[in-house]
């Protein structure tokens, strides 16, 4: 065979290969998604001579503020294939392997975007890499208006990243094959890349339900960051950080990930059980945060409703998470179903809130007696296998806040009348009471109407 003869079989090999890698990307996609990446690349190509492809000046244009220059070059080399510009086909493989791609295509996108010029990957461009993804959620969350202000920012960032690349050292990944070795078990990490590429490329999330107050296109909804209502961000200094946000939201069922609701702030509804136990009530599940007065950061999630009764509830969903100064997520084992207990008012049963463990030795426990609580683990919590989440056993609280999830809960007769004495339903019973001198034991259960205005108690000191 002619040398030009080898070389022209070697291009149709090579040509053949492409154009079935190109059939198989667009397999990926639902009929509404081609549709959409139809458009974004004709964007794409608005302002070059030949709208049939784009070169690396078009793409900077397109993602301009979203991700630093540097990212947009490296993001433009995987996608040009070593030529001067992005075809579609070119466009629609790389988008397969930004957005739908598995771990080892993921490995490859990380790695590129991560590696020198010389070919080397020091952990110093791991952590880059990382913060400049929480800086894209930042930008996200200002286009959805969220003036989110915490008081622990720098430090969770800090924590998170620490524990993203938790036993890598530098020099440790020396090829893509080593990025995905350590991405296998980092499925938030693969979520977040995702996201990250959807955001960059301006590409909607099916998945979520559309908000029709923030319909407009230039608004990303990341599906790793929930809806946040009933809460005024201008004079609300919440516990919750960005990284807290995307790892807790990321480990919550996928039907509860859209919308968080403000239902108990201690700054705001005043440090007073008896309101916590009447915002937490009937209001589905939830998240409980706590910082306790050494700086320690925690909570847990809770499945169901919050109710009063002398039992465990909850489910397996329940978990317990640390923030601060650790950052970890403690799912349930199989050893006992101590997920929820919530008591006020009784002489023989514990009187607060409680997640894990048993009676006297919970693993998240805030006594009905506020302002302080427990958190034991001797090595580790039985229901969640969590440690300490506390600075001491005995903690006094900072600061706390909840948060329901999900839309609200059709609340029914039944689960409404457990809010009300059975003194209130029987009328009768409270007269005989009288009668023979019996103390009302139910009174610690009877909802106050003037409890929208309850007794302050100051918080112990430090």
């Amino acid at each position: 065979m002619k040398m030009g003869a080898a070389k022209s079989t070697s291009v149709s090999a090579s040509r053949s290969q492409h154009l079935t890698k190109y059939n198989q990307s667009i397999t990926l996609f639902s009929p509404e998604e081609l549709a959409e990446l139809k458009l974004i690349f004709q964007d794409i190509c608005r302002d070059n001579d030949n709208q049939n492809v784009f070169c690396e000046q078009h793409l900077k244009k397109y993602i301009s503020g979203r991700v630093p220059d540097t990212v947009v070059s490296k993001l433009f080399v995987m996608m040009c294939d070593k030529e001067e510009y992005v075809s579609f086909e070119n466009f629609m493989v790389s988008m397969a392997d930004f957005i739908k791609g598995m771990v080892d295509q993921q490995a490859v996108v990380l790695y590129t975007l991560a590696v020198s010029d010389d070919k080397i990957v020091m952990l110093s461009s791991f952590r880059k890499v990382l913060e400049m993804f929480l800086k894209c959620y930042e930008a996200i969350l200002k286009n959805m208006e969220v003036n989110l202000t915490s008081t622990e920012t720098t430090k969770t960032t800090q924590v998170f990243v620490d524990v993203c690349l938790q036993n890598v050292q530098d020099r440790d990944i020396k090829s893509a094959l080593d990025v995905c070795t350590w991405l296998q078990d980092k499925p938030l990490i693969q979520t977040i890349l995702t996201d990250i590429m959807m955001y960059c490329f301006h590409i909607k999330n099916n998945q979520l339900k559309e908000e029709e107050s923030r319909a407009d296109s230039t608004t990303y909804m990341s599906p790793l960051l929930p809806q946040f209502v009933d809460v005024n961000w201008d004079n609300f200094t919440s516990l919750l950080s960005l990284p807290s946000i995307l790892l807790i939201n990321h480990h919550l069922p996928h039907n509860l990930r859209h919308i968080w609701r403000l239902v108990y702030a201690v700054d705001l509804h005043g440090a007073s059980f008896s309101t916590l136990v009447k915002k937490i009530s009937l209001q589905g599940p939830s998240i409980l945060l706590v910082k306790d007065k050494e700086g320690h950061v925690f909570g847990g999630f809770a499945s169901v409703n919050w109710k009063i009764g002398p039992s465990f509830i909850g489910s397996s969903e329940c978990f317990l998470f640390s923030l601060l100064p650790s950052m970890a997520i403690y799912e349930s084992t199989s050893i006992n179903e101590h997920y929820m207990y919530l008591n006020m008012d009784q002489e023989t049963l514990p009187n607060g809130l409680g997640m894990g463990g048993q009676f006297g030795y919970f693993g998240l426990w805030l006594d009905q007696d506020f302002g302080i609580g427990h958190s034991k683990a001797q090595p580790r919590c039985t229901t969640y296998n969590s440690t300490q989440l506390s600075a001491s056993e005995q903690y006094n609280v900072d600061m706390l806040e909840v948060w329901a999830v999900g839309d609200i809960p059709k609340v029914t007769i039944k689960e409404d009348e457990q809010t009300c004495s059975i003194l209130d339903k029987d009328p009768e019973a409270r007269a005989l009471l009288d009668i023979m001198g019996k103390e009302r034991k139910s009174e610690g259960l009877r909802e106050d109407p003037t409890s929208d205005i309850p007794e302050i108690h100051n918080l112990p000191p430090m």
